[in-house]
């Protein structure tokens, strides 16, 4: 409240127009005054009323109005903050829900997580156990395969024996049947001579028996039961052998066997007399043991003999030693000797070669 001082004048009294004092002097003493000053405001001089003058009444309403309109504007705001804080409270119950329904979930999720931890756990126990059993027959499958890789090394231990001895009984039965071959009836021809003289490139001369020749080769039966030999003692000349391999060979035409050293040192010339008179039984065991002793080495005299008896085996593994060295065989004087002598082998080579890109 704003105070007045007392409107009669010196008086320090306050008071809504004049202190009492004053007013009863004001009324016994003083008379009324025409004017009376307006109490909104000092210095007013507007036409008094009761309290205010009309243009202060006009400023107090107004002044009334906006502070009705700033109360209104707060009591808005206070509302939109009720309406707020109820939203917040109304989130709040919703979050509180939410959390509460989290937290029913979370704990439903950790039984469920504990259940599976423990079906996991059963599982992985059982799994174990599987392994375990599993790594068992491992090892007796380990166990199983040892034994049968060891019967499998015996089996094929027993069957290279039975090849072997299956061989050694074809070659036996080759040497029975080779040594059974007997020319013994001549009809007409039975008077003629028993013993023939075979004459080696060196001129070494061998006496071998008539029938023993007929009886192993179809060549020497050709040529000795036609007019070709004459006189009691006939003669045949061996061009393609020397006289130890001439030994060599009539030994084998008697016995069927040859010595490893004969082997060794005349199994070419051999192999070319066994093609020639068609020893057949002769011809195999030389072309089996050139097959295992062909080399670079002598790959190149190997190969003329394979070419001039007809062993397509000796030729292709000749061919095969031939072809890593294709590049250089211009300058080779053995192969250049070959071809010169035999055109139609760089022809077979040439073959052999495209036979092998082919395939």
């Amino acid at each position: 409240m704003r105070y007045k001082f007392c409107q009669a004048g010196d008086c320090m009294s306050t008071g809504l127009y004049y202190c009492k004092n004053c007013y009863e002097q004001l009324k016994l003493s003083i008379p009324k005054p025409e004017k009376l000053i307006c109490n909104s405001r000092e210095g007013c001089d507007q036409n008094p009323s009761l309290h205010f003058c009309e243009d202060c009444h006009s400023r107090s309403l107004e002044e009334l109005k906006k502070v009705q309109d700033n109360v209104n504007d707060k009591e808005e705001t206070i509302s939109r903050l009720k309406k707020k804080i109820e939203l917040f409270e109304w989130r709040i119950q919703l979050s509180s829900k939410q959390d509460s329904e989290r937290e029913r979930q979370i704990s439903s999720l950790k039984k469920q997580n504990q259940a599976r931890k423990s079906q996991v756990e059963l599982q992985l126990k059982e799994a174990e156990e599987q392994e375990a059993q599993l790594k068992a027959l491992l090892k007796e499958n380990e166990q199983k395969e040892a034994r049968l890789q060891t019967l499998q090394q015996q089996s094929e231990e027993s069957n290279h024996r039975i090849q072997l001895l299956l061989k050694e009984k074809y070659e036996a039965d080759g040497k029975i049947g080779f040594l059974r071959k007997w020319q013994l009836e001549w009809g007409e021809k039975s008077a003629s001579p028993s013993e023939i003289v075979l004459t080696a490139a060196d001129g070494g001369a061998l006496r071998a028996n008539r029938s023993v020749l007929v009886g192993k080769s179809e060549v020497f039966r050709s040529m000795l039961t036609s007019d070709m030999i004459s006189g009691t003692i006939g003669h045949i000349d061996l061009e393609d052998m020397n006289t130890p391999a001439l030994i060599a060979f009539i030994r084998f035409l008697h016995i069927a066997e040859l010595s490893p050293e004969e082997l060794n040192v005349h199994a070419q010339s051999l192999f070319m007399a066994a093609h020639i008179y068609g020893v057949d039984l002769l011809k195999s065991i030389c072309e089996d043991f050139l097959l295992k002793s062909i080399s670079p080495e002598n790959v190149f005299s190997y190969l003329e003999v394979g070419h001039r008896c007809n062993s397509k085996a000796i030729q292709d593994v000749s061919f095969q030693i031939i072809s890593s060295q294709v590049p250089q065989l211009k300058l080779n004087e053995y192969w250049m000797a070959l071809i010169k002598k035999y055109p139609e082998m760089s022809v077979n080579l040439s073959d052999y070669l495209l036979q092998k890109l082919q395939a």
